[in-house]
């Protein structure tokens, strides 16, 4: 039984380039692979403490997690090709300053290109 926070964990997970084994290692296997697993097919129901290991771990709010609050405001009008950018953009933010700078550069010379 899939739910707005299933599924932004999934979103935000996938976003990020994680697996579910890899997200439990960024926690510092503080939540094994398959309790994020049941969280996002709605086996369990994450609880603050939880949302706030993951969110630390997926560059988002606990809020957000939970289906509180948003990324940026108005984000739930978006289409979900957009939601999943500010997602990336977010797991991007979490990149050293080399790597950000040239996800940067990349995405400059797109819209360059593409105007």
């Amino acid at each position: 039984m899939a739910n707005i926070k299933n599924e932004r964990l999934q979103r935000a997970r996938v976003a990020a380039g994680y697996t579910l084994m890899s997200l439990a290692e960024a926690t510092g296997q503080k939540l094994s692979a398959s309790r994020i697993g049941n969280y996002e097919s709605g086996m369990r129901q994450m609880k603050v403490a939880q949302a706030k290991i993951l969110g630390n771990a997926l560059g988002v709010s606990p809020g957000y997690l939970l289906g509180i609050d948003h990324p940026l405001d108005g984000a739930d009008a978006m289409s979900e090709a957009k939601q999943e950018l500010i997602a990336v953009i977010q797991g991007v933010a979490k990149l050293s300053d080399m790597d950000a700078r040239q996800v940067t550069d990349i995405l400059k010379a797109y819209l360059k290109n593409s105007s």
